[in-house]
């Protein structure tokens, strides 16, 4: 199933390069619109502003966006304990155990959020109905690791406690798991080259639409598995959605990483879809 138009929308907005250039020009003119998201010498009401990277739209945000995501948390604040949901739902989310805000992130002018190894931290966001997206649903987000597992224990990014998706690492290879409300169950979904990389951001998505799962990593296919067997694999839930590990128990399989850009979608997106989101950095 496609929805969104984010393909078309990939071709509409100004890549990341003319972008930057764009805007040393319009700095050097000494003015800037805010809508930009840089600092303008017009007075607006109340003084003038400076937005933070959590505010500044960037094109590859433009095109998930335009794929209508549930929720979408660019994880680039650079203080407090608010994860906001740009996706227009509302849906935010709390940093939770003091994780490190403000780094390097995936993206040009964006920042990213860093859970360490050994520490409780991790983003909570409570229970919502659009959440409970059962078997037909996306995981996207970009991902640096910094502690690697090739004999465990596993590393969950993502997860929906209990009994819905839980996407993580495990045996350095990416798996999406249910674990809790009955039997675990786990599909390994490949291992693709850089999967070991500790020096950069890649892009990874993961898609179910049933039976029918897919990876993604820097957006070219990993692996495609079927089975009637996974078709009905994750449980209604009313847990609450955790970013940077299963939940939120003190020894609860964390990630040591850095996550940046993560979204969930209660469509399968489409290859040409995963394409335009990479292609849009």
């Amino acid at each position: 199933m496609t929805r969104g138009a984010g393909t078309a929308a990939a071709g509409r907005v100004l890549p990341a390069a003319l972008a930057v250039v764009l805007l040393a020009v319009a700095l050097a003119a000494g003015s800037v619109g805010d809508a930009a998201g840089v600092y303008s010498d017009a007075e607006p009401a109340g003084g003038n502003t400076f937005t933070t990277a959590a505010d500044l739209v960037l094109p590859y945000d433009q095109t998930v966006l335009a794929d209508g995501p549930v929720v979408s948390y660019r994880l680039g604040e650079s203080s407090g304990t608010t994860a906001t949901d740009s996706s227009g739902a509302g849906l935010d989310g709390s940093y939770v155990g003091g994780p490190l805000l403000g780094r390097p992130g995936a993206l040009a002018g964006d920042t990213a959020v860093e859970f360490r190894d050994g520490v409780a931290d991790h983003v909570a966001v409570p229970h919502h109905a659009s959440l409970d997206v059962d078997d037909v649903f996306s995981i996207e987000l970009w991902v640096r690791r910094t502690v690697l597992n090739p004999t465990g224990p596993r590393q969950t990014m993502v997860c929906k406690d209990a009994g819905g998706f839980c996407l993580g690492f495990d045996d350095d290879s990416i798996q999406l798991h249910r674990e809790g409300g009955g039997t675990n169950i786990t599909v390994g979904l490949g291992a693709p080259p850089g999967i070991t990389d500790t020096t950069a951001f890649h892009h990874l998505v993961v898609t179910k639409d049933g039976g029918t799962l897919n990876s993604y990593w820097d957006g070219q296919p990993v692996q495609s598995y079927s089975s009637g067997l996974v078709a009905d694999m994750f449980l209604s839930t009313s847990g609450p959605l955790y970013l940077g590990a299963k939940d939120g128990a003190a020894d609860s399989e964390p990630f040591p990483g850095l996550l940046d850009e993560v979204a969930v979608f209660d469509y399968a997106l489409s290859a040409a879809q995963v394409a335009a989101h990479y292609g849009a950095r």
